[in-house]
């Protein structure tokens, strides 16, 4: 019934299939190319060089037109690239939903070595006050994703308590199935927390705030706290008069080293700071620099695009209104599915619902507490800026993106597969000619 207006109906009884020549056939084709209602992309003849032009002034011209030239063909190309994006994301939609991973086989095959190696765990040394304070602060997030644990993490629980909860071990099976697991990357990341530390310079003391200070600081800490990461960067971007932005890297050059990170604790200090430099116009934005997990932006989603986001089924860590009616979400996928993938599927995701201009995985994004100072946010009655608001946040892995981010990596995959038959192909076609021109050459003439 829905294919009716198309033309296409149930058969009818005693009708008989009716064949085209070849030649209707290419005839109907070259029509639908000449009805083609996309217009041709054409480039535009570069400039002439003036009878008087110095080379120099000349060549800069002709960047000028480069530049011009090549933004003009981004935007003509634009919505085709938004609907290649979206053809590409709903079908690995589509396939997620009918091939879904299966959840907990790597963490149950985990947890199974772990149970039965329990009784063996409580026979050896036990470890040290140091070494299980460093397990305990094994990076959440890759705890989670080995464990497949795609529920939301309860505030106050660190790696010991998920991995008792999750896997169903008590306290020993659970510091020996992280130290099993985790026990170098918790080494390396203690000791970039001890490194963080060790170069802070800021008051033992903690900051006297304002009670909006305090207001942002726990709008800041409730952020940071969802997407759990190990560290942090904090940029502030201000606007050029050209429109372009001046954006100031907080850590570039503190101390002597190239760039210092932060912990949450130290950037939720930094509120005072952050409030000045949001007072004299800058934006606040914030980086998760996380080895273990990609911290994936959907930018300028609508209320609805955010409705549509939900109803696919993404769980989002966190979502700031920027605006009002502007969102940004944040969803969390674990970094042992290849980059490629998960770049693929957020350059698509971001094309078909949210901002189709985004690149770059690792991006910055708003801050929660303050003030979004663009002009055109501005009361025109006031005069002020709307606060940037904390919408969700849940420290939680999105398993949906975790199907659809599979469905990529089988794409990419198969692509890659197809690629190096086509090179192995032409590669032997080459050294066939090559070897009839050489049995050509040595031939004796006849």
């Amino acid at each position: 019934d829905r294919m009716r207006p198309h033309g296409v109906g149930p058969r009818q009884i005693g009708s008989r299939a009716r064949h085209v020549t070849l030649r209707e056939y290419y005839g109907a084709i070259d029509s639908l190319d000449q009805l083609d209602p996309r217009k041709a992309i054409e480039i535009s003849d570069p400039p002439a060089k003036g009878l008087l032009e110095g080379k120099e002034a000349f060549e800069q011209r002709t960047t000028v037109w480069k530049k011009a030239e090549a933004k003009r063909l981004r935007e003509e190309l634009r919505p085709l690239a938004v609907e290649a994006a979206r053809g590409r994301l709903w079908e690995a939609e589509r396939q997620s939903r009918s091939e879904v991973v299966g959840r907990l086989k790597t963490a149950s095959r985990g947890l199974q070595a772990a149970r039965e190696g329990l009784q063996e765990a409580r026979k050896e040394a036990q470890l040290s006050k140091e070494q299980i304070a460093d397990l305990r602060r094994a990076p959440i997030n890759a705890v989670a994703a080995a464990l497949e644990w795609h529920d939301p993490v309860p505030k106050g629980w660190n790696a010991i308590d998920l991995v008792k909860h999750a896997g169903g071990l008590d306290y020993v099976g659970a510091l020996g199935w992280l130290a099993q697991r985790f026990g170098p990357e918790t080494a390396a990341t203690a000791a970039r927390q001890s490194a963080l530390r060790d170069a802070s310079r800021l008051a033992e003391s903690p900051p006297i705030l304002t009670k909006g200070e305090k207001v942002k600081q726990r709008l800041v800490t409730e952020q940071l706290a969802a997407l759990a990461a190990p560290a942090y960067r904090i940029t502030v971007s201000r606007p050029k008069p050209n429109g372009d932005a001046f954006v100031t890297n907080l850590g570039k050059g503190v101390d002597g080293v190239g760039e210092r990170l932060w912990t949450a604790k130290e950037v939720a200090d930094m509120v005072p700071r952050l409030t000045a430099e949001n007072l004299g116009g800058g934006h606040i934005y914030v980086t998760p620099i996380d080895d273990g997990t990609h911290h994936v932006l959907v930018d300028d989603l609508t209320a609805d695009r955010l409705s549509e986001l939900r109803d696919e089924g993404y769980t989002s860590a966190a979502v700031i209104e920027s605006s009002k009616g502007s969102f940004q979400a944040v969803l969390k996928v674990s970094a042992q599915y290849p980059k490629e993938a998960v770049n693929e599927w957020f350059k698509d995701l971001n094309r078909a619902r949210g901002d189709q201009k985004i690149t770059g995985l690792r991006h910055p994004f708003r801050l929660a507490g303050f003030e979004n100072r663009k002009p055109k946010h501005a009361d025109p009655e006031t005069g002020r800026f709307p606060f940037v608001r904390l919408a969700e946040a849940t420290n939680v892995l999105c398993a949906r993106a975790r199907e659809v981010v599979h469905q990529y990596a089988l794409q990419i995959a198969q692509v890659a597969r197809q690629r190096a038959l086509e090179d192995a192909s032409a590669k032997a076609r080459r050294a066939a000619l090559s070897a009839d021109a050489e049995r050509r050459t040595l031939a004796p003439r006849q």
